[in-house]
C-alpha cells in the first residue's frame, strides 16, 4: 500500500481543525483548564499552516512555504506555552514568537529559500527544540502524578528526537540519508506521522486536564478547608491502610484525641489554622492529623509506644499554653491510646483515646494516657450523670459525636 502525502496532509488538516475547535469547547466547559484553551488555539494554528502547506504548487511559494511553516511554528511554540501554563509558569509572546520569526528572518536570503534540504534542517531544528522544551516542562512536573503525563512526555520526546534526526538526515551519506528525504516516501511518512501524532495529543491533552480537576476534587474531598489538615472519612481511610501496614512490620503506633477548646468556647478560624499548623510542625513526616469534629483533631504517631507519645502529648498541651497569639485560657486536652495496648485496629484506637480524652475532661486534666480501666470509670460517669447506671463498653459510645 502507498500512502499519499498529500491526501494525508488534508487529513491532518481536517483533523487538526475539528481537534482544535474540541480542544476550545472543553476549555469553554471548564474556564479553569486556561491550557486547553492555549493548546485549542495551537491546533487551529496549526491546522490553517499544514492547509497552506498542502496547498503546495497551487497557491504562490510565500504562502506554502513562508508562511505555512511559520504558522506551524506558532502552533508548536503555542503547545510549548500551554504546557508551561498547565504546570504554573507563564510564557512571554516573544518567546512563542521567537522560532517563527528566525524562520521569517532566515527566508530573507534567498540562498535558504532556494534550498529545500536547507528549509527542512532549520524547521525541524527549531521544530525539535520546541519539542523537547515540552518535553523537559513535562518532565520537571513529574511529581504531579497523572497517568497522561508520561504519554505525553514519551510523544514529545518521540517529536523531538525525529525531528533532530530529520534536521541532519539530508546531510548524511547515501544510502543511511542523502537525496531520498527528498522524496515522496518520506514525505508521506512524515504526513502519516503528524496525522497520528496530533491524534494522540489532543487525546492527552484532554485526559490530562481531566485527571488534575479529578484529582483536585479528591483532594478538596479529604482535606479540610479551614486546616488543611484531612477530614474525617480521609483520615479513617489512611490511618487504617498506616496502622495495618505497621501491624505487619510489628511496629507500635499510637492515637492521640486533641480537644482544642477557647474561653467561651468560641474557637475561630484562624485559631484553628494555627492550632494544625503548630501541631504539624510536631509531628514526623508519616504521621498523620485530622479535624474530626468542630474543634477536635486526631494523629496517628507511627513507630511510637505510649511512653513516647506521652512527651508529645505534653508538648501539644505546653504549646497551645504558652502560645501568645492564641486567647489567655486556650488549653488542648488529649487523650493518647497505644496498639501496645490495644491492638492494630483503628477504630479499637480512637474508643480508647476517647475514653481517656473523656477522663481528662471529669478530671480536668492536660493529657491521659488509656487504661483499660478507664472505659468502666468513665461509663459509669456518664450513666450517673444520667440519673441511670448501665454497664459500659467502648461500642456503647457514639463514635460520631
Amino acid at each position: 500500500m502507498q500512502l499519499d502525502s498529500a491526501t494525508l496532509l488534508i487529513a491532518s488538516f481536517c483533523t487538526t481543525l475539528v481537534q482544535g475547535l474540541l480542544l476550545l469547547f472543553f476549555w469553554w466547559q471548564d474556564r479553569k483548564a486556561k491550557a486547553l484553551g492555549v493548546w485549542g488555539s495551537a491546533f487551529i494554528i496549526g491546522s490553517v499552516g499544514v492547509g497552506l502547506f498542502a496547498g503546495r504548487g497551487v497557491i504562490p511559494d510565500v504562502l506554502s512555504i513562508i508562511v505555512a511553516n511559520a504558522l506551524i511554528l506558532v502552533a508548536y511554540g503555542l503547545c510549548w506555552a500551554g504546557v508551561r501554563l498547565f504546570e504554573g509558569l507563564r510564557t512571554s509572546v516573544l518567546a512563542i514568537v521567537a522560532a517563527p520569526l528566525i524562520w521569517v528572518l532566515a527566508c530573507l536570503d534567498e540562498r535558504i529559500i532556494g534550498s529545500q534540504p536547507t528549509r527542512t534542517a532549520i524547521m525541524s531544528v527549531l521544530i525539535a527544540v520546541l519539542c523537547g522544551a515540552s518535553t523537559v516542562e513535562f518532565w520537571r512536573g513529574r511529581a504531579e502524578r497523572l497517568a497522561s503525563r508520561r504519554p505525553l512526555i514519551g510523544l514529545f520526546g518521540a517529536c523531538a528526537l525525529i525531528y533532530g534526526v530529520r534536521s541532519v538526515y539530508g546531510s548524511l551519506p547515501y544510502p543511511v540519508g542523502g537525496n531520498p528525504a527528498a522524496g515522496p516516501g518520506w514525505y508521506a511518512a512524515f504526513a502519516f506521522f503528524i496525522f497520528v501524532s496530533i491524534s494522540i495529543m489532543a487525546f492527552l491533552f484532554v485526559a490530562l486536564s481531566k485527571e488534575r480537576m479529578e484529582a483536585s476534587q479528591r483532594h478538596n474531598a479529604a482535606v479540610d478547608p479551614v486546616t488543611g489538615v484531612l477530614r474525617r472519612g480521609a483520615f479513617m481511610l489512611q490511618a487504617a491502610r498506616l496502622v495495618a501496614h505497621y501491624a505487619i512490620e510489628r511496629r507500635p503506633v499510637c492515637l492521640l484525641l486533641i480537644d482544642f477548646t477557647a474561653p467561651g468556647g468560641i474557637v475561630d478560624d484562624a485559631m484553628l489554622r494555627r492550632f494544625a499548623a503548630q501541631t504539624l510542625d510536631l509531628l514526623k513526616p508519616n504521621d498523620l492529623l485530622s479535624r474530626m469534629g468542630q474543634n477536635e483533631f486526631a494523629c496517628v504517631l507511627t513507630n511510637v509506644t505510649h511512653n513516647d507519645a506521652v512527651p508529645i502529648g505534653e508538648s501539644i498541651h505546653a504549646m497551645v499554653a504558652c502560645d501568645r497569639a492564641l486567647p489567655q485560657g486556650a488549653r488542648a486536652r488529649i487523650g493518647i491510646a497505644s496498639s501496645t495496648q490495644v491492638g492494630h485496629d483503628v477504630r479499637t484506637l480512637v474508643e480508647a483515646a476517647d475514653a481517656a480524652l473523656e477522663r481528662g475532661r471529669q478530671r480536668d486534666e492536660g493529657v491521659v494516657l488509656y487504661h483499660p480501666s478507664l472505659e468502666r470509670a468513665v461509663g459509669e460517669a456518664i450513666a450517673s450523670a444520667a440519673g441511670r447506671i448501665i454497664p459500659f463498653t467502648g461500642r456503647d459510645r457514639a463514635w460520631h459525636r
